[in-house]
């Protein structure tokens, strides 16, 4: 019985001391490695920035280019207008330009334009549509208030990008005051950014969206066009400071930058799930556990 004791003691001792001795090899390596894992990603996501600042500044570039072609057409409507206010009443001009085929011609040109109104301070109005009479009562209660603030304080107003819920459009509206010789008014000019979210081409690298975001953090154009009118993140501020490298949305985890451009009040924010951009970190994970416990059960 002592004999046996001893044996079973020493057997146990010669295990317990192998396991620990195995324990304490295999540990520090599996440490080590989450070490060299944790380094891995905070790179990762340097890199993720860069990219992403790459891509929104090619989309911003873009978004830049198409707002100076629209204030290019809506310019020459405006010059237009006003050249043929100074010897006819202002809720004549339409007819005349139609009459004449000037803005029809102005509005084949510019498909971005959906409605041109001519208001004066008496509320006679005078427009041309270039979509339907529905989305003009829409239009009109959106400019309502526009056209007072532009009449009252004789200045020019350009709006921000605009989500209307009703229609489901985004719009930027131009207003200029216009005086006459007997007459003041306001000419209004919705311009449907969807043609602005249709022309980006830009080649994502695999995995990558982007979003157009208003300062809000309303989602106003997308690669996904399910979400646009949804929010996306409300500290837009954040991501543009890039305080904010990781947001939660749409029930996933996403790696964001943003780009800012300026004239046109909206945001450019690319972004990739963490887990499409971490996917080798994710395998390095479940290879240095998988070692470590075979390592300790095969002991």
């Amino acid at each position: 019985m002592r004999f046996l004791k001893r044996f079973i003691n020493r057997f146990y001792i010669r295990h317990s001391l192998m396991f620990v001795t195995i324990f304490l090899a295999i540990v520090p390596l599996i440490f080590s490695d989450y070490i060299l894992i944790g380094i891995t990603q905070r790179n990762l996501l340097k890199n993720q920035k860069q990219t992403h600042k790459t891509i929104s500044a090619l989309i911003a570039a873009q978004a830049k280019q198409f707002m100076k072609v629209v204030d290019s057409k809506v310019e020459s409507v405006k010059t237009a207008i006003l050249f043929n206010s100074l010897d006819h009443e202002l809720s004549e001009v339409i007819p005349l330009l139609e009459q004449r085929k000037t803005l029809v011609s102005f509005l084949e040109n510019a498909p971005e334009i959906d409605y041109v109104l001519i208001q004066n301070n008496n509320g006679v109005r005078t427009f041309a549509l270039n979509t339907s009479y529905n989305d003009q009562k829409v239009l009109d209660k959106q400019l309502a208030p526009m056209i007072t603030t532009c009449i009252q304080e004789n200045r020019e107003i350009r709006s921000k990008p605009i989500m209307l819920r009703s229609i489901f459009k985004i719009y930027i509206f131009f207003l200029y005051p216009v005086e006459t010789a007997n007459e003041r008014g306001v000419v209004a000019v919705a311009v449907n950014m969807e043609r602005l979210f249709d022309s980006i081409e830009v080649e994502l690298p695999p995995g990558y969206n982007y979003y157009m975001v208003g300062t809000d953090g309303t989602i106003l154009g997308s690669t996904q066009k399910p979400m646009v009118g949804f929010p996306f993140y409300k500290d837009m501020t954040g991501i543009l400071n890039q305080k904010v490298s990781v947001v939660e949305h749409n029930r996933q985890k996403v790696i964001v930058s943003g780009t800012l451009i300026p004239d046109f009040q909206t945001i450019v924010v690319t972004f990739i799930p963490t887990k499409i951009a971490y996917i080798h970190i994710h395998d390095m994970k479940v290879k240095t556990i998988g070692f470590g416990l075979l390592a300790i059960l095969l002991a």
